[in-house]
């Protein structure tokens, strides 16, 4: 409860309203009882950010499991990207440890971690599309996987900064650029 308040205050109110005082407000439970359980802010916020990140490689995994490896990095890539609510919230909440992580030692460890996860996922729909033939068969699948999740991740970054000239179209068609590209090798 306590964690899934700091993760909506960070994704709804931004990284500096994440205190100890407004995450225990948020969840509804007493300042003491969120000290109690988290020795300082930064522990709160690794939690936060493990579970969140957590649940969300989950869903895209599930969202990714159907069609030849082409079809589920498609799909994946589709989900990840943020054209609604949650999504959006997701980015926002990977945007504010993105900068927390730089630092913060024990938040960079859980940022490191998580991104290994989520490099995994697409790392293993990349070799199996070179597997499979739906992907060019002379791809460096960690070039490739590296690439395409910078891309992935720059868009949607954009995308979630308020204002900014990335367009969620946009966005999709310059990723759709690069399978395309993954394709013809």
């Amino acid at each position: 409860m306590v964690l899934e308040a700091a993760a909506r205050v960070i994704a709804d109110e931004g990284l500096l309203s994440a205190t100890m005082r407004r995450i225990a407000e948020a969840s509804q439970v007493s300042l003491g009882t969120v000290t109690h359980h988290f020795a300082s802010v930064d522990q709160l916020l690794a939690e936060a950010l493990e579970r969140e990140s957590v649940r969300f490689t989950e869903t895209l995994a599930r969202q990714s499991r159907e069609g030849s490896a082409l079809q589920r990095l498609t799909a994946l890539v589709d989900a990840v990207l943020p054209d609604d609510a949650e999504t959006m919230r997701q980015w926002r909440l990977w945007i504010a440890f993105w900068s927390r992580a730089v630092y913060e030692p024990n938040l960079a460890r859980t940022h490191a971690r998580r991104y290994r996860a989520w490099n995994a996922i697409v790392a293993r729909l990349i070799k199996a599309g070179v597997q499979d033939g739906s992907l060019h068969n002379d791809l460096n699948i960690t070039e490739a996987t590296r690439s395409l999740v910078a891309l992935i991740d720059g868009v949607c970054f954009q995308v979630a900064v308020r204002g900014g000239a990335m367009t969620l179209a946009r966005a999709k068609k310059l990723v759709r650029q690069a399978l395309e590209r993954l394709v013809a090798g």
